[in-house]
């Protein structure tokens, strides 16, 4: 058995607080010599981002809809494990009484989970699926519910009894605690009677208006932490603030009653096990070597066995260590583009792709002049690059290297603003167009409201499509046609065009193309808290025109290449977005996971993918194992 104290913070709705009383109480917790781990409850960046900055180490999401509930609760178990491994006989818990290590591996942390919009938002906004409720749910962590008490006082009881009751119709009861946010000492010292005695629950203090504590927001959430320059000030005041009007040591004893994991569940599930070289060298054929645990004696179903039969079941200790260095295959170098423009990331997909053994190596589209040296594979995620078009414009090496490599054949992924940044044009927030790397034919450009939103599914189209648009190079010996020049070709030969085949189906009830997405507000997403767009409007009449979009031949399905998500199979992920492309692609169809919505996206090829959609790895291990094994491929290993 493995004790992982924990407790997440959630709240009736957004803009509650929780992003700053789960900052100030991971300061609270460091200030009393802990070294707590931070989660994020859903597909969120930037809240992580301020976790980090809190902690000293990266903070993780847990999104039930990305990844099967033993695949979320190994990944939370392997987080707050990690770090707190030590050679020494004795160790400390919580309150620093010494305690035995656990075999001198694993001794006891505290984890902090902060939820996402209302505890119980989910899937469609109509269902509980994927929201702060059913992450809690999956990793039996039990609920502080953040309430803000401006304005209110006796009317906060009903308000909180609602929240505590609900959970009843659900399943597991999940709320042991609230924190009146937003209210003074004497509120809460009225109140906090009765709300324990009407709804069976404790009250874990308050938090009074800290002005000074607000962190602003923009078109995609709260602004990043390095832009904010008293940050490290304000994050102190805020710990020291909560250590004195929240209960700290209730909280703690809370966290402490969080039920015990079994050891199993630190093994890596077999579906990513058996392309990481855990269960044996070689790639995803030797997953099933001897040596596997076959771990059904203790609960496990089929599908989380292993193959070995008879093998013995791991410690404790044994578990983690055993994801590192058991892969014979050889190491490749990926360039991540991590700067002020570049920064949506998951943690846990760049050490899925260490893991089956890739070499992160970060540089700077913005201020570096080239890429890091023994490049093999290129990632560039999301971020603000519409904040930077100008500076990223005008950094004329790196974006002639990038596009010179892609051409050459280099395999990338690109998501988001990584996709943005690779077209032709691209516009900054005022509707300014700047080149960029045009590696993909087309325009990024600014949109007057949320895009696409929400989580998606992606699968290879009807058809096998295969997009040439990701810099496939004009090849001289073997005469291939440039993507420019078959988009002509195809226009004037009477070719139907993409926009058309998506208006077309949209009529007849399938399809629905980008500029027709009727998203809902009720889907959380990587950035919550939206800005103020109430200059759209005014602004719309300067740049938000109408776009054109490029028509993309069909390959048919006997010439199409292989790509990197293999037909039928399918890799989820999550689109949040203010801009659009006139030349989206159409290898992928994106497919929400409630209702009937639909949508050609992605820039497909045997080598690449790029696109709007920001992907979870874990949720098809397999995609990532693609990936690397292609950049071997490229580079002859």
């Amino acid at each position: 058995m493995i004790h992982l104290p924990r407790f997440m913070l959630a709240a009736p709705s957004s803009g509650s607080g929780k992003t700053m009383i789960t900052c100030g109480i991971l300061q609270a917790l460091k200030n009393r010599g802990l070294n707590p781990a931070s989660f994020k409850c859903g597909p969120d960046y930037i809240d992580p981002m301020f976790h980090s900055k809190v902690i000293g180490a990266k903070s993780r999401n847990l999104d039930t809809f990305f990844a099967d509930e033993r695949t979320v609760r190994y990944l939370f178990a392997r987080t707050a494990s990690q770090g707190r491994r030590t050679s020494q006989k004795e160790t400390y818990d919580m309150r620093g009484k010494q305690v035995p290590s656990q075999g001198g591996f694993l001794t006891p942390g505290i984890s902090v989970f902060e939820g996402v919009m209302g505890i119980y938002d989910g899937l469609g906004g109509t269902s509980a699926k994927a929201s702060s409720y059913d992450l809690a749910a999956v990793t039996d962590t039990p609920v502080i519910l953040v309430v803000n008490a401006r304005g209110m006082s006796l009317s906060v009881i009903p308000l909180i009894h609602g929240y505590v009751d609900y959970q009843k119709q659900l399943g597991k009861e999940v709320i042991r605690g609230v924190i009146l946010n937003q209210t003074t000492k004497m509120t809460c010292m009225l109140l906090k009677e009765q709300i324990e005695a009407q709804t069976g629950i404790c009250v874990y203090g308050y938090v009074p208006q800290l002005a000074d504590c607000v962190v602003e927001s923009r078109h995609l959430g709260l602004v990043t932490p390095d832009e904010i320059r008293d940050l490290r000030q304000r994050i102190e005041r805020l710990g020291a603030e909560l250590e004195q009007c929240l209960d700290m040591e209730g909280i703690l004893t809370l966290a402490d009653s969080a039920a015990d994991y079994q050891d199993r569940e630190l093994r890596m599930p077999e579906a990513a096990a058996k392309f990481c070289g855990v269960f044996g060298a070689g790639g995803p054929e030797a997953g099933a070597a001897a040596g596997t645990w076959r771990p059904e004696a203790e609960g496990c179903s089929q599908n989380e066995a292993g193959a070995a039969v008879g093998a013995p079941r791991p410690e404790p200790e044994e578990c983690f260590q055993n994801e590192k260095n058991t892969s014979s295959v050889p190491r490749v170098r990926i360039a991540v583009a991590m700067d002020e423009a570049f920064c949506f990331y998951y943690q846990d997909n760049l050490d899925l792709l260490e893991l089956m053994g890739a070499e992160i190596v970060p540089f700077s589209p913005l201020h570096d002049k080239k890429l890091p040296d023994r490049t093999d594979g290129l990632l560039l995620g999301g971020g603000y690059p519409e904040l930077y078009a100008k500076a990223l414009s005008e950094n004329t090496a790196m974006k002639a290297q990038i596009r010179d490599r892609i051409e050459e054949g280099m395999p990338y992924l690109a998501e988001c603003g990584g996709f943005m940044y690779l077209h032709e044009t691209m516009e900054d927030m005022e509707g300014n167009a700047y080149p960029m790397c045009g590696c993909i034919e087309g325009e990024a450009y600014r949109t007057p409201k949320l895009s696409r939103f929400g989580y998606i599914t992606l699968e290879v189209a009807e058809g096998g499509k295969t997009s040439l648009a990701s810099g496939q190079k004009k090849a001289a010996e073997g005469g291939k046609t440039s993507l420019a020049t078959e988009q002509k070709e195809a226009v004037e030969g009477g070719k139907t065009s993409l926009a058309t085949e998506q208006k077309e189906v949209a009529e007849d009830g399938k399809t629905l193309s980008a500029p027709e997405q009727k998203e809902t507000a009720c889907e959380h997403n990587a950035g919550k808290k939206t800005g103020d767009t109430a200059g759209d409007a005014n602004r719309s009449g300067l740049f938000f025109a109408e776009r054109q979009t490029i028509p993309i031949p069909a390959i048919s399905a006997n010439s199409a290449m292989h790509l990197l998500l293999a037909e039928g199979q399918t890799i989820r992920a999550h689109e949040f977005h203010y801009f659009d492309s006139t030349n989206p692609g159409s290898s992928c169809t994106a497919k929400k996971p409630t209702g009937s919505r639909q949508w050609s996206c992605i820039h497909g090829t045997d080598r690449s993918m790029a696109g709007y959609p920001h992907l979870y790895y874990w949720s098809n291990p397999e995609f990532a194992y693609r990936f690397l094994e292609k950049v071997r491929e490229q580079k002859n290993l």
